[in-house]
């Protein structure tokens, strides 16, 4: 009896059993392909991941198929840029399948903005001296999304700065002098479009905002559903807050690492985000809520 409960011991502790919500891969601006975040996953343990690529679906069923081979879950998804009074702010769409047309219609639309956009600071950072080559960018990574984070590995490899977060810091955000404004949209339609495609949206990483009640209070009335409470950047501080905040909204507790690289890697590496299954749980109930008031209101209608 003793050998079978120790050896069902040493099973639970092997099983994968960890949860990240909050992943991008090379079809956006991740290092990694969908297929080598799978097996990264795999190795450390991991049962769930959710692909939330930037403006693209593009990745997920090549998540899904390596998946297969390791028996873990992939939680379709992509991470969508709102405007709020001017601020970026940036909204998780969970369940979103690929095949959706009218998403898919709106993510052609950021794409190509995405584009325009790269050019345009390109064009400004030519001006400062950083020479970049759009079209030889563009071909070296392939990307769906392509996007300030390819700019800033650019910069990082010419040996201009010495990483990314300095290479936005000193050129592409607000008030840097390659900075360009991303296409806009606000969060009412943003969140009204996930809503339809019966998609949870979740309000990503709050640390990066100072007025942050303040948005979520406006942004539940046009429906958000979760709040992204862990991240690579919370401390437990913040953790402690934004649970509170998840409470007095009644929006879903969600997490990931938000990973742009492998494990140990220097941008936002995965691994740092271990969740357990509650919170798949809770946000697959909020799933069939709005899934249930969707069919609901069609048989209605």
């Amino acid at each position: 009896m003793r050998l079978h409960k120790t050896i069902n011991q040493l099973k639970n502790k092997n099983a994968a059993r960890f949860v990240d919500l909050h992943t991008h891969t090379n079809v956006s601006d991740g290092e990694l392909s969908p297929e080598e975040l799978v097996r990264e996953a795999f190795n450390l343990k991991y049962k769930v991941i959710g692909i939330t690529d930037h403006d693209t679906l593009n990745g997920i069923e090549r998540a899904r198929m390596e998946a297969e081979k390791f028996g873990l879950e992939i939680i379709p998804g992509c991470e969508l840029t709102a405007y709020y009074y001017g601020h970026e702010i940036h909204i998780l769409a969970y369940f979103i399948e690929p095949d959706h047309q009218e998403l898919n219609s709106y993510l052609l639309k950021f794409q190509r903005a995405r584009y325009t956009r790269a050019r345009q600071i390109i064009k400004k950072l030519k001006k400062l001296g950083i020479d970049i080559n759009f079209d030889n960018m563009v071909n070296k990574y392939n990307s769906d999304a392509i996007g300030r984070p390819h700019i800033a590995r650019e910069i990082v490899s010419m040996g201009i700065e010495s990483d990314m977060q300095m290479a936005f810091k000193k050129y592409m955000i607000p008030g840097a002098p390659a900075y360009i404004p991303k296409f806009m949209i606000s969060p009412k339609e943003i969140i009204s479009l996930i809503l339809k495609a019966d998609g949870v949206p979740v309000f990503a990483h709050p640390y990066y905002y100072f007025n942050v009640e303040s948005i979520i209070s406006r942004l539940v009335q046009y429906g958000l559903k979760g709040i992204e409470v862990y991240h690579s950047y919370h401390s437990p501080s913040y953790v402690r807050k934004f649970k509170q905040m998840a409470s007095r909204f009644d929006l879903v507790q969600t997490g990931g690492s938000d990973a742009h690289s492998r494990a140990g890697g220097k941008y936002l590496p995965f691994g740092r985000i271990a969740l357990g299954q509650k919170v798949i749980k809770n946000l697959k109930t909020i799933r069939d809520r709005i899934r249930f008031k969707s069919r609901t209101l069609s048989k209605i209608i």
